[in-house]
C-alpha cells in the first residue's frame, strides 16, 4: 500500500472571498513548456470565458502550476468545481493557496502542484512570478513551499532547512479507524470508532478492500483493512494484481483503496467510482425559440435539483390507408421540448383523436433518462442502424452505429435482406447480388423469409422488425416461410426495398 507515492500538503494562508454564480468568468487556457502559448503564460485578459456551471454549484477560478524539481512545466487556468478539487475534506473553495509535493520511489524527480483559488471574475491571473524558490536546500526532512519561498518541514522537524528534530505533540496524532478483517472479521467493514495513529507522521487514514476471484469470476475471499498512512495513495481507486499468497496462481486480486486526511474519515468502503457531485448536463431547448431543437445536441448544465434529462415531442399524424402509393404517414410537428427534470416519466407515446377527423391523430411522446446529453433524438422511439449496401460494404459486416430516426413516428427498427443464401449466412449467392437495408419504419414489416426463385437457384428475402435500441444490428435469423405467410404491408415494404437497392 505505502511507498508508491509521498505527498505533503503545505499551506500559505491567504484569505479570499467566495463567490458562486453562473455568471462567474475565469481565464481559461493551458500552457506547457516549451509551448508558444504566451497568452496563457502571461494571463492575457482576452482568455476570459463564462463558467458553464449552474448557480447553485460552488465554482471558483483556479490557477494550477506544476513544477518538476523547481522547474515550471505547465500552467492551467479555468473554472473549478469545489466538489471536485484537490481539497479532499471540503466541498467549498479552499481558503488558502497551497502546493502539493509528491515523488515516486523509483524516481528522483520531485513534482509540486501549486493551486491558487479566487472567487471573483477573471481573478486567476497568477503567473510564474507568484512562485518563490527556496534559497536553501530543504533536505530529506522537508520540501520547498513555492508559495512562501520557505521550507515546509515534515512532522517532527523544524528549522529553516528542516534539520532540527522536535518532540511530537500528542495533540498532533491523527485519529483513524484501525482494524484488520483477517483478524476481526466482518465487523471491520462497519467499524466507525477511531483511535490515535501510532506515529505523528501518519497524516492520512485509509480503507483497503481486497477481493480474490477464481478464473470463473467467483469470489474466493474478501478482506477489509482500515488504518493509518504516512502518504497519500488515492482518493478512491481500484486495480488488479496477482494473488499475494500464491495459493492459486490462476486467481486474481482486485484491490480498492481510499485515502483521506481528516480524523476518522475512513468509515466507508472504496468502490473505484467517483463520489464527486457533478451537475447533470442535458440538451435544453424548445422548438418555439430554437428551430433546430429537433436535432439539437448541445448540452447545458442543470440545477442541482435535476436528476433527469427529458424530451417531449407533439405532432399531428395523418395515416394512409392505401400503402401502394404512400407507405409512410404524413406528419406535422407541433412542438419539441428538451430540458432537465426532477422526476422520471414513463417512456411512452399517447394518441388522441382530432375533432371529427377519422384519419387525423395528435401524438405526444415523452421520455426521461439519467446520463449526460441523453435526451437527444425522438423520445420513446428506438435508435436504429441506418444503411443500405452490398455484401462487400460495411452495412452487412460492420453496419452504421444506431442513431435517431428521421421522423418521430418511426417506432420500429428493421432489416431487409435480399438474395440471401437459403441454407447458410454466406456470401455464396450464385452470382446474384445480395443487398441489405437497415433502417426505421412506421410499419411492422414482420419477421419472415420468402423464397425467391431464379431458375434452378433458390435464394431468400428476409425481414426483421424490432423495437429496442440497437436491435437491427447483426443478421436476420433463418426462418423461411412461404410467400402467402407474409402480410400485405410486409410485402409492400419488401418490394419497396428491392426497388430501392436494385
Amino acid at each position: 500500500m505505502g511507498g508508491l507515492l509521498k505527498a505533503t500538503i503545505f499551506v500559505c494562508i491567504t484569505l479570499v472571498s467566495f463567490h458562486s454564480s453562473i455568471a462567474l468568468e475565469c481565464l481559461t487556457c493551458t500552457w506547457y513548456s516549451p509551448s508558444t502559448n504566451k497568452e496563457c503564460y502571461d494571463a492575457t485578459p482576452s482568455l476570459s470565458s463564462a463558467c458553464p456551471y449552474p448557480a447553485d454549484f460552488p465554482v471558483y477560478c483556479q490557477t494550477s502550476m506544476i513544477l518538476h524539481d523547481g522547474l515550471l512545466t505547465s500552467i492551467t487556468r479555468g473554472c473549478q468545481l469545489a466538489t471536485g478539487d484537490q481539497d479532499l475534506s471540503s466541498d467549498v473553495m479552499p481558503a488558502d493557496d497551497e502546493c502539493v509535493t509528491s515523488y515516486t520511489g523509483t524516481s528522483d524527480v520531485t513534482t509540486a502542484t501549486c493551486y491558487f483559488s479566487s472567487g471573483t471574475n477573471n481573478s486567476n491571473t497568477q503567473v510564474s512570478a507568484n512562485l518563490k524558490l527556496c534559497d536553501i536546500d530543504c533536505g530529506p526532512n522537508g520540501q520547498c513551499d513555492y508559495i512562501s519561498g520557505e521550507c515546509a518541514c515534515n512532522t517532527a522537524f523544524t528549522g529553516s532547512n528542516c534539520t532540527t528534530g522536535v518532540a511530537p505533540d500528542p495533540e498532533s496524532f491523527m485519529t483513524c479507524i484501525q482494524c484488520d478483517g483477517d483478524v476481526t472479521g466482518a465487523s471491520c467493514e462497519t467499524k466507525t470508532t477511531g483511535t490515535n495513529c501510532p506515529n505523528p507522521s501518519h497524516k492520512f487514514c485509509s480503507t483497503t478492500e481486497t477481493t480474490t476471484y477464481d478464473p470463473n469470476g467467483n469470489e474466493v475471499r474478501r478482506v477489509i483493512v482500515k488504518g493509518c498512512e504516512t502518504t497519500y495513495i488515492a482518493t478512491n481507486q481500484c486495480a488488479f494484481s496477482s494473488r499475494s499468497d500464491n495459493l492459486n496462481v490462476n486467481d486474481i486480486e482486485y484491490t480498492c483503496i481510499s485515502t483521506c486526511d481528516t480524523n476518522n474519515c475512513n468509515t466507508w468502503t472504496p468502490t473505484g467510482l467517483t463520489t464527486v457531485k457533478q451537475p447533470l448536463q442535458c440538451v435544453i431547448c424548445n422548438s418555439v425559440d430554437n428551430a433546430n431543437c429537433k436535432t439539437e445536441t448541445t448540452r447545458s448544465y442543470c440545477p442541482s435539483s435535476a436528476t433527469y434529462c427529458d424530451a417531449t415531442v407533439v405532432y399531428y399524424l395523418s395515416e394512409n390507408n392505401d400503402v401502394r402509393y404512400q407507405v409512410d404517414p404524413y406528419v406535422s410537428i407541433i412542438s419539441v421540448t428538451r430540458g432537465c427534470a426532477t422526476q422520471p416519466v414513463t417512456a411512452q407515446c399517447t394518441t388522441t383523436a382530432v375533432n371529427d377527423q377519422p384519419n387525423l391523430k395528435k401524438v405526444t411522446c415523452q421520455q426521461t433518462c439519467l446520463s449526460d446529453g441523453c435526451n437527444v433524438g425522438w423520445p420513446a422511439r428506438p435508435l436504429c442502424s441506418q444503411c443500405n449496401s452490398t455484401l462487400s460494404t460495411r452495412c452487412f459486416q460492420s453496419p452504421a452505429p444506431p442513431s435517431s430516426c428521421q421522423q418521430p413516428y418511426h417506432e420500429f427498427c428493421t432489416i431487409q435482406d435480399k438474395n440471401r443464401n437459403k441454407y447458410s449466412d454466406t456470401s455464396n449467392t450464385f452470382g446474384y447480388r445480395r443487398t441489405i437495408v437497415r433502417g426505421c419504419s412506421y410499419n411492422n414489416i414482420g419477421n419472415d423469409c420468402v423464397d425467391v426463385n431464379y431458375g434452378d437457384v433458390t435464394l431468400i428475402n428476409c425481414n426483421k422488425t424490432c423495437t429496442t435500441n440497437n436491435c437491427n444490428l447483426g443478421s436476420v435469423k433463418d426462418s423461411a416461410t412461404s410467400l402467402h405467410h407474409v402480410s400485405f404491408t410486409s410485402l409492400v415494404a419488401l418490394i419497396s426495398a428491392m426497388m430501392l437497392v436494385s
